[in-house]
């Protein structure tokens, strides 16, 4: 009967069957590739990330093939090779650990970037189901190449001028400009743009609306 010991655990295993388990689990998996087109903003650096994770999970699988042919099938006399095996596995652990989290961080960013494709499509409801997903994912801070927070404002903001709802697109708006300051971009052209949009509007029929930020008052005067 074969015991099976996942590469993930932290547990302390025998020398013997530490060596043996390696053997019983499959190859990392490869990432999918970039889920936006070459013509769409994102995808240099998804294919970048994309080709770095397949470089690493075919030195991950060679490296694991060589260590499956030295450290299966040792003789329990020979304790050297069998601790250089367990030291081996344990250095698979760790990768196989580490490409996991990386892994992810990449479907967020592929995520991520689906989200602005969709924005700019003016899908705004799957921007943000996008954006929402991207946050699911990420498994730490600065996983973007933007802030997924004020992403999604931006498509709330564009949906509800959208539907014509012109004062809560401004406050949205305004949020985002207090924010913007520190993280200026790709985000603040868009931001820009739809504002000027949300204030044309909102002066040609005369409204008068103020949102109070903590950066002052950010208002539309008709």
């Amino acid at each position: 009967m074969t015991t099976r010991f996942p590469l993930l655990r932290g547990a302390i295993l025998a020398i013997g069957l530490a060596t043996a388990a390696v053997a019983q689990t499959g190859p990392l998996p490869l990432p999918s590739p970039p889920a936006v087109s070459q013509s769409e903003p994102g995808h240099a650096p998804l294919q970048e990330r994309y080709n770095q994770l397949v470089q690493r999970q075919r030195a991950f699988n060679q490296a694991r093939d060589a260590h499956n042919g030295r450290c299966l099938g040792i003789p329990t006399n020979e304790s050297a090779r069998i601790a250089a095996c367990h030291q081996s596995k344990q250095q698979l652990d760790r990768e196989r650990a580490a490409y996991g989290l990386a892994l992810r961080d990449y479907e967020a960013n592929q995520a991520f970037w689906q989200g602005r494709t969709l924005y700019l499509r003016g899908d705004y409801d799957g921007a943000i189901a996008q954006y929402h997903r991207a946050l699911g994912l990420s498994t730490r801070q600065g996983a973007f190449d933007g802030h997924v927070g004020d992403e999604i404002d931006l498509a709330r903001a564009a949906k509800a001028a959208k539907a014509g709802d012109m004062e809560a697109a401004n406050t949205l708006l305004c949020q985002i400009e207090d924010r913007r300051n520190a993280r200026p971009g790709w985000l603040e052209t868009q931001a820009q743009q739809l504002f000027g949009k949300v204030r044309t509007w909102m002066l040609r029929y005369r409204k008068k609306f103020e949102v109070r930020t903590s950066g002052g008052i950010c208002a539309v005067r008709g």
